[in-house]
This record gives structure tokens, sequence and C-alpha cells, in this order.
């Protein structure tokens, strides 16, 4: 088998790499043999060029030799001098090169998951950089659901150490529905934040009743996931589309079909569904609901071509196809989400934080201030009278 890669000799054409059924890997540059490497049990059929594993700016290879009754050996390939840049094997894998930069070495970082027998591992990997999760045991319940398992994805520095950080996406398999983004340190390594996106979700996560979200990608500040989602009877019932913002730290949106992966998420969103559905949404439409507030009462201004939902403090507080609501809060700050829901089941998430002053509180206060300046009256006459 000859593939093609990049020309990094400087003549004009792109540099071969070549293998064979005996084992033989050799890479031609500039009309030379620049190196040679032998794979025993070499597996022509997942012999490919990927993008760039070791920073070089050169796309590099992948090369998978067979092994009898053992998971097979991978190898990621410098394309320049033939070294392997990871070694790790494996019964299934899934990987991401070239993702991005964490510890700012000028060499992006890698992203591979893959399983071997009972073990399972995620790691994020350059020449300079490695972290690695091992909690949770199956792969197997999203890759054969989804036929891909890529839950994490580097994110904008989360806990301002200078550090990209890193979100790893995960649901519960049975029980109690649970889902959430766990937040860990680039730097560190350690988890710092669960962001909580369904359910009771604690530190103590229990590796054999929890899976991996099949697909976690980042687009600006934008952080697109899809959920897992089971029957009643714990059979998984296809994945959820959630979009996470990591400036407002809110989620935004979400799309109620079965998704298997998000091609773009911008104005125009393309959507790959698990059957092989394409969804293409248009978000101008959208137009951000007006809230205001006034004494202890709030109004919403909405969109009467949609269904309107609106939660205060987590719970429903109205819904319908209206175009303007109308709330009497109890004084306090309230956390406000006003949601809204089109025919094809696209969600928009819009929130706000509102406070409200009832007239009760109002009078309290100055019935109170009326106390106070009455007793300090009545504490000038006391003194001046004690003073003759």
């Amino acid at each position: 088998m000859v593939l093609c890669l990049d020309d990094f000799s400087g003549d004009g054409l792109g540099e071969l790499a070549i293998g064979t059924w005996s084992g033989n890997l050799s890479l031609i540059a500039g009309g030379k043999v620049k190196w040679n490497s032998v794979y025993k049990n070499l597996q022509l059929d997942r012999f490919s060029v990927i993008d760039d594993v070791d920073g070089d700016g050169v796309k590099d290879l992948l090369v998978q030799r067979w092994i009898q009754d053992k998971p097979s050996d991978i190898y990621f390939v410098s394309s320049v001098d033939g070294r392997q840049r990871a070694i790790f094997s494996a019964n299934q894998y899934f990987y991401e090169t070239n993702s991005d930069d964490i510890d700012k070495d000028n060499l992006n970082e890698n992203i591979l998951v893959y399983s071997a027998d009972d073990l399972s591992v995620l790691e994020v990997f350059s020449p300079t950089y490695k972290f690695e999760y091992s909690g949770i045991n199956d792969v197997w319940s999203t890759w054969s659901e989804y036929g891909k398992v890529l839950p994490i994805e580097i994110i904008p520095d989360y806990d301002g150490d200078g550090f990209k950080d890193l979100a790893l996406g995960m649901s519960r398999k049975w029980g109690n529905s649970a889902s959430a983004l766990l937040i860990y340190s680039g730097k560190s390594k350690n988890l710092i934040d669960i962001i909580s996106l369904d359910g009771d979700v604690s530190e103590d996560i229990n590796g054999d009743e929890w899976q991996y979200f099949p697909e976690v990608k980042r687009f600006g500040e934008l952080l697109t996931f899809i959920i897992p989602t089971q029957d009643q009877g714990g059979q998984s019932s296809g994945g959820r589309l959630g979009v996470y913002n990591l400036t407002s730290n809110d989620v935004v949106a979400y799309f109620n079909h079965e998704i298997k992966t998000v091609v773009s998420y911008g104005v125009n969103i393309q959507l790959l569904g698990k059957n092989g559905e394409i969804y293409i949404l248009n978000q101008t439409d959208f137009r951000r609901p007006e809230v205001s507030d006034s004494g202890s009462t709030v109004k919403v201004k909405s969109n009467d071509n949609y269904y309107t939902t609106i939660y205060v403090d987590g719970g429903i507080a109205g819904s319908g196809r209206k175009s303007e609501f109308s709330m009497r809060l109890p004084n306090g700050d309230h956390k406000v989400i006003v949601s809204l829901l089109s025919e094809d089941g696209f969600e928009k998430l819009f929130n706000y934080d509102v406070s409200t002053f009832t007239s009760t509180s109002l009078a309290f206060l100055n019935n109170s201030l009326m106390v106070i300046l009455v007793l300090f009256g009545a504490y000038k006459v006391i003194k001046k009278w004690k003073s003759q």
C-alpha cells in the first residue's frame, strides 16, 4: 500500500509512505528512502495518514499490528523520522490529533480513547504533555450505539492558571438519570468542577454505573455535547444534543432528536442524526425574549411562534404559545430561564438574573425607620431632661 504525505523535503512533491504484507514500512522523500521500519503482522487495511501528532507541522502515520488472541498494537508514527510517538494496545480506539495547545509550548495535544479487554483509557497527549483518565471501564455501551467515543475536549482557561483545561462528558447508564461535564485542570490534571446537566451528580462517580458521552466539541465559546438517553427499561433511546456557553456558564440550547455528531455550530447549524439523518438549522429567528422586573412583578415578552416555557429558580413558572407572561415573585434575587421550542425540536435557552422587591418589604422598612426615629427622639428628650 502507498500513501501520499506532505512535502517536507522541499522538492515540490508529496512524500510516499509504503507498507508491504511482509511488514516493511518505508518513507520515500525526494526520491530517496528516508527511513525504513519493520512491523510484524502489519495490518495494511488500518495503515493510514493522520493529522500532525508531534507538532512538526507534517501529517503522520497510523500503524496497526495484529496479534493473535490479543488486542492489536497501535502506533502513532512520525512521518519525518519514523519514531513511534505513541504506542497502545486496543480492541477499539478513537482519536483526534492536533487538537489544541494546553500548556502553551506551541505543540498541540492529541485526544485518544481506547479499550482493551476490561481496561478503558482516555489520554490527552503530545511529546511534552500527558493527561490520563481511566475512571470508566465501559467504552462498549457508547461505541456500540454511536460508533464513536470522543467525550473530552480542550477548553479555554477555566480556573485562571494560564493553562487551557479539559471538559469530559459522562452520564449514568441506569437508575436515576444524571449527566455532567467534569472540568479537569490542564495544569494540575485534578478535577476542579462538576457541571451538573441533569440529575444529582457528586464527585463519587462509579465507573460501572456511568458511560462516556459519544462526543464533546468546542465551537468558540460554545461547547456541544451529546447525552446518551435511556428509556424506562434502561435501553438506549438515542442521544440528545446540548450546548453549554463557557463564558456565561449556562446551558443555552438543546436539540431533541437522536444526534450522532455536530458538523458545524454557528448561525447555521449542521447535525448528523444517529440513523443518517441530516439536520440543518438556523438561529437567526430566535430573538432574545424581553424580561423586565418592577416591584414584585416579572414580565416576559416572547414569540408565540415558539412554545415558551419559563423556569424560575429551577421550577416551571409558566408555559404556552403566548407572546406575554406576567408573574409575581417573592422578594429577592431569582434565576429566570426562558425556553423557546421550535416545531423541529430545537430548544433555545435564555438566562436572566432578576431582583424583586415587594411593597410589603417596603412598608416594613418604612415602619422600621419610623420606629427608629421615634426611639431616637425619645432618647434625645430623656437626655435633655436628665441634663436639667
